[in-house]
């Protein structure tokens, strides 16, 4: 099924869009009174999402319709006590 959108690795030139999305779904939380996301992610987050291969954007014909980083851990927006860890891969089929 082609939904017109493909899963692309992320690059430089993304940050900005990228930003965009990030700075829409902020808004979006706000308006329902949920603050999660309120706080700005420095550009060179994302930049060093993409060196590290890290980040994930969902390109449209239109231009970016989703993004996302994967990573073990990111003290630079968490904080040193958060991390998440990954230790056993996904086993359950459903979860794509």
């Amino acid at each position: 099924m082609d939904l017109g959108a493909r899963v692309e690795q992320g690059l430089t030139t993304d940050v900005a869009a990228a930003q965009e999305l990030i700075a829409e779904a902020r808004r979006w939380l706000a308006e329902r009174s949920i603050d999660q996301w309120q706080d700005p992610i420095p550009d060179r987050v994302l930049e060093e999402d993409v060196q590290r291969g890290n980040l994930f954007v969902v390109r449209a014909d239109d231009g970016l319709a989703g993004m996302l980083a994967v990573a073990r851990s990111d003290e630079d927006t968490w904080g040193p006590s958060s991390r998440v860890v990954l230790d056993h891969p996904v086993k359950s089929p459903e979860v794509v």
